[in-house]
């Protein structure tokens, strides 16, 4: 499982290099869906490092074997992200969960409105939004890890299901031969 841990490493090492390139350039966009971009080279980690795996130890894994590498490589990448996230926004930039509060307020106003979103009911949006509080805790910090296993659960489930190898499955390389 070195292989799994390492690659797993490597994609928080990515996430977090990401997310620290988007807080550079404009800490507000952590707020909006973007963010969403910070998982894809944990992603691409995964799989290429249940593949990698695969190749370490013969060529063949069972569906088992893939599911528990790349889910280590998930957990791992997924983990450390989470933390380093509450780390950022608790004592390098403590300023940022009121930036990420305004600037979620200016987008749930924003995209309402494109949707002729009736005034009162935009009013009451944005109060729930006024209401959440950003700054991590105890329970966001579970909460999220909790999260981020079941997602990781899934997206396991579906790249074990292609990076697995039965040894009496037909080896690839050897088809058109």
């Amino acid at each position: 499982m070195g292989t799994a841990i390492k690659f797993g490493l490597l994609g928080a090492l990515s996430v977090i290099g990401l997310q620290m390139i988007f807080y550079i350039v404009s800490p507000s966009s952590l707020a909006t869906w973007t963010a969403m971009l910070f998982y894809l080279p944990l992603l691409f980690l995964m799989i290429y490092g249940g593949i990698t795996y695969r190749k370490e130890i013969g060529g063949y894994n069972s569906f088992g074997q893939a599911l528990l590498t790349v889910f280590i490589i998930g957990a791992v990448g997924s983990v450390l992200h989470n933390i380093f996230s509450v780390i950022l926004f608790k004592y390098i930039d403590p300023s940022l969960p009121d930036m990420i509060k305004q600037a979620a307020i200016e987008n749930t106003q924003t995209m309402m409105e494109k949707f002729n979103t009736p005034e009162d009911q935009i009013q009451l949006a944005l109060e729930r939004v006024r209401q959440q509080d950003y700054t991590p805790t105890l329970k966001s910090f579970g909460i999220g890890i909790l999260s981020a296993m079941v997602f990781n659960t899934i997206l396991s489930l579906l790249i074990a299901a292609f990076v697995r190898r039965d040894s009496s499955a037909p080896d690839p390389q050897n088809l058109y031969k």
